[in-house]
């Protein structure tokens, strides 16, 4: 029986600690957006990025309509502009290389 309720309580924590660091990442991306250390664009493929829950490559962020509707009349210098920004400011880091690169959110885990 102990041994049951200590596994719901450690599963418990796990998740407490999992929103609690979203919270965190959500509040810091809402700090950098105030603070303009982020543009709207920025601001938005985060958003749009969190709300998809899953990791997505590069290449197929580049081809959903939200985030082509963002850079709908900008170049290709100011969409890696803008993604290095996210990078520069920690939101977001890539795993493997080129156009297949995956795009992980780095949410802040409070245990670290």
């Amino acid at each position: 029986f102990l041994e049951g309720t200590l596994t719901v309580f450690n599963q418990l924590h796990d998740r407490i600690n999992e929103i609690l660091g979203y919270l965190l990442y959500k509040s810091r991306l809402r700090d950098l957006y105030e603070l303009k250390a982020i543009n709207n664009r920025q601001y938005h493929i985060i958003n749009n990025l969190l709300q998809v829950g899953t990791t997505l490559t590069l290449t197929d962020m580049q081809s959903q309509l939200w985030y082509n509707s963002l850079y709908e009349k900008l170049t290709a210098k100011t969409r890696a502009r803008d993604m290095k920004g996210l990078l520069e400011q920690q939101l977001i880091r890539y795993v493997g290389d080129g156009e297949d690169r995956k795009i992980l959110l780095p949410i802040i885990n409070i245990m670290a």
